[in-house]
């Protein structure tokens, strides 16, 4: 027995995933505009700050690699594993 839908679909609409593309392609625009403000905005203005601009400095004057995975990637931590 074959089941039929009386839902009448127009061009817009998805039928896999009973959404709209139009829909999709809105949210999916909100969402890239999102990001780019705050990587293009947002961050640079908080990098800005005179609170970041302080950790930052300290980060640099005791040689801390942000890059680094592992705290035992720094040289100071190598220094205290020796230590104990």
């Amino acid at each position: 027995m074959a089941m039929t839908s009386d839902v009448e679909l127009d061009s817009t609409t998805d039928v896999r995933m009973g959404k709209s593309t139009a829909k999709g392609r809105w949210q999916l625009a909100c969402v890239v505009l999102c990001v780019i403000a705050l990587w293009g905005f947002v961050f640079p203005a908080i990098a800005e700050t005179d609170f970041q601009m302080d950790r930052q400095r300290r980060i640099e004057e005791r040689g801390i690699d942000p890059m680094a995975l592992f705290y035992t990637d720094h040289p100071a931590a190598q220094e205290r594993l020796l230590q104990l």
